[in-house]
C-alpha cells in the first residue's frame, strides 16, 4: 500500500484579555491511498462462520 498527501493546520488568538479569550483553529487534511499489490494465495482467518467470537 501506498499513501501521500498532507495536512495543514492554522491557529490564532483573537482575544487574550485576563477574564476572556476567544482562539480560532481551522485544520484541512488530504490523503490518498492506493493498493499496489494483493496476496496470491488463500486468505486464513480465526473463524470459519463470519462470526467473531470476542464481545
Amino acid at each position: 500500500m501506498k499513501t501521500s498527501g498532507g495536512e495543514i493546520s492554522l491557529n490564532a488568538v483573537l482575544v487574550n484579555k485576563r477574564r476572556f479569550n476567544w482562539q480560532l483553529g481551522f485544520n484541512i487534511a488530504k490523503y490518498t491511498s492506493i493498493i499496489t499489490k494483493l496476496p496470491t494465495g488463500p486468505i486464513y482467518t480465526d473463524f470459519a462462520d463470519g462470526v467473531s467470537d470476542q464481545y
